[in-house]
């Protein structure tokens, strides 16, 4: 409620409510229809695991039930209207079954949905990983958009301040006409690029508002960076594998897988159950003659087409694909994280080398415009300085995207990130 109210009293100054990384966070949490949708079908396969115990639990149900008929019997068989007798019959019982063995069909059962609840777990954990990395992405590219707009105003007047000092040269004799048409062209492309700029940051404000679960896009602005930290030099990628979310729905599909051996091998052995019933039943409600009885039931299949045997044989050949599609998860996890790493370590890298190039190239622009106002530099030569610059400027911008980013991908690959430990 407090939160809508601010949205409505900064709309209504024409102002963008805006959130910090952690209140965009915390918002994600709690909006996000993906991570909503993985934690409810968690919470159906828990319900369902608590089911299948039921299987190892005496059974027991209440019966109460009513008859009314005739016996079939005439009083005097060659009238022609025939006489019978109508009873009425009421039955109450309470029964108790237990099964006491069932060839393991229960242990297996409750193992393979034991397993597909672990299925579920880590559901939740990659579409947490997965929100972590849309919503970093989202808000740094919010983030970036904004920044080109504003390094593309500050371009814009540099062009327009450039244009004019070739104008002047242009007018006493200094400078030829191809370099005044060369300048204008850059103000125009600078124009250009920042209407382009301006689109981009419509479209990384939707990016946000769909992590973050919400349909109101113009009411939200950021105000901070998405919060960063250095490469740990010293990881065992094969160590982090078994810690992946991916890694441990393959082992859960191959518990599953085995199990379902469990309960096709089941159907070769004997069933054995007890029972015990007691109850009463008489013409009047409510009866009042008593019965019980206590019995034992052993089944034990001879032959039923060969379904079992092929059911069997197809349970093996499904824990031999299991095993295999889980060692080839593996492997392909294994060159996920190593070439998310490096590509995240080459992103630090590269943000240092292109604030030092931005640094350099500022002051390298800032001499050689002085020197070519003074006449010491041809246009040429300070074209090429006053370009690099800009390109400098729109790489480091860039680069500080791609650190943020590509630590988030390193993230999740390893099913973690910024939900990792939230309930």
């Amino acid at each position: 409620m407090i939160l809508a109210l601010c949205c409505i009293n900064n709309a209504a100054f024409g102002q963008n409510l805006k959130l910090s990384w952690q209140e965009c966070v915390d918002l994600a949490l709690k909006n996000n229809n993906s991570l909503k949708s993985a934690i409810a079908a968690e919470r159906s396969t828990d319900n369902l695991n608590s089911a299948s115990i039921a299987a190892f639990l005496p059974q027991a149900s209440a019966t109460l039930s009513s008859n009314r008929g005739n016996n079939g019997n005439s009083t005097n068989p060659s009238l022609t209207t025939v006489q019978s007798n109508v009873t009425q019959a009421y039955t109450g019982t309470l029964s108790v079954t237990q099964n006491l063995f069932n060839g393991f069909a229960d242990v297996g059962k409750f193992d393979q949905t034991k397993a597909n609840n672990l299925v579920s777990k880590t559901n939740v954990q990659i579409a947490k990983a997965q929100l972590s990395y849309d919503l970093k992405y989202a808000y740094e590219n919010l983030s970036y958009a904004k920044q080109t707009v504003e390094l593309l105003d500050h371009i814009i007047k540099r062009r327009e301040d450039n244009l004019r000092i070739i104008e002047l040269r242009y007018k006493s004799g200094m400078e030829n006409k191809g370099s005044l048409l060369l300048a204008r062209a850059y103000l125009d492309q600078a124009n250009y690029d920042r209407l382009q700029g301006s689109n981009l940051i419509e479209t990384a404000r939707a990016q946000l508002c769909r992590a973050i679960g919400t349909s109101d896009c113009k009411l939200y602005d950021i105000k901070d960076s998405v919060p960063t930290k250095q490469p740990n030099n010293k990881i065992d990628l094969k160590t982090i594998v078994e810690e992946t979310p991916q890694h441990k729905q393959a082992v859960a599909q191959e518990q599953a897988a085995k199990a379902g051996i469990l309960i096709a091998q089941s159907a070769f052995m004997p069933s054995l159950n007890v029972s015990a019933t007691q109850g009463r039943r008489g013409a009047n409600f409510f009866p009042d003659n008593g019965y019980w009885a206590v019995g034992m039931n052993l089944t034990f299949p001879f032959f039923t087409g060969g379904k079992d045997y092929f059911t069997t044989r197809s349970a093996y050949a499904s824990t031999t694909a299991a095993r295999e599609s889980r060692e080839n998860t593996d492997q392909q996890i294994l060159i996920n994280l190593r070439q998310n790493y490096n590509s995240y370590v080459e992103a630090v890298t590269k943000l240092k080398v292109d604030t030092s190039f931005k640094e350099a190239a500022q002051l390298r622009a800032d001499i050689a415009r002085s020197k070519y106002n003074n006449g010491l530099l041809t246009f040429e030569n300070w074209d090429v300085i006053e370009t690099d610059l800009i390109n400098r400027q729109k790489s480091y911008l860039q680069s500080k995207f791609s650190r943020v980013t590509t630590e988030a991908a390193w993230e999740q690959v390893q099913g973690k990130g910024v939900f990792e430990n939230a309930n």
